[in-house]
């Protein structure tokens, strides 16, 4: 049991302060550029306590170093209660800006259902595609809510696979169709 000191002396600490000594811990942690994120555990460990209360969505990103430890965790959007974008323009520029050679993707659903939407899956393999370009390795995109924390990319590797197939052709037709064929003679 957790006691905090209050007028009254040390009294049993309440969810809330329970809660606010783990958002405050985890931010000590990043702050000092101590965490290594390298699994569901570190994530449950530092990132559910900063997400997993809130009434709307946050996307956010770690910024990993080419050992993966955390260069930077940032809030790059806010979001209502059922959505919020993923931009990845900003997230390419800011990799870049830290020479960053990895990233984790981390969003949290104030519903309290860990599971990723179809719109959670497309943009994982969306800003995948587009990163690794720049050799950058999208480590994993989590959901975190009240519920725990799933990785998109190890649990839906199949729905992955097909989501990029259809993007892959997809473009490919775009690309095909918008190319001028030499008329013959």
């Amino acid at each position: 049991m957790l006691y905090v000191h209050s007028e009254r002396g040390f009294v049993p600490a309440k969810d809330e302060h329970v809660l606010a000594e783990g958002v405050a811990t985890a931010k000590r942690m990043f702050d000092a550029r101590t965490v290594q994120l390298r699994g569901d555990a570190d994530v449950r460990k530092y990132v559910l306590p900063l997400l997993a209360t809130k009434q709307y969505e946050v996307a956010c990103v770690a910024y990993l170093d080419s050992e993966k430890k955390l260069i930077a965790f940032e809030e790059l959007s806010q979001g209502s209660a059922i959505m919020c974008p993923f931009p990845p323009r900003r997230i390419v520029q800011r990799a870049l800006e830290l020479n960053a050679t990895a990233v984790i993707l981390v969003h949290n659903h104030p519903t309290g259902d860990c599971e990723p939407s179809d719109e959670d899956i497309d943009v994982t393999v969306r800003i995948k595609m587009l990163i690794e370009q720049l050799e950058i390795e999208l480590c994993e995109h989590y959901v975190v809510s009240k519920a725990g924390v799933t990785a998109i990319s190890r649990l839906y590797e199949k729905r992955m696979r097909e989501t990029r197939e259809k993007l892959t052709d997809s473009f490919l037709n775009r690309l095909l169709s918008t190319r001028k064929v030499p008329e013959p003679g």
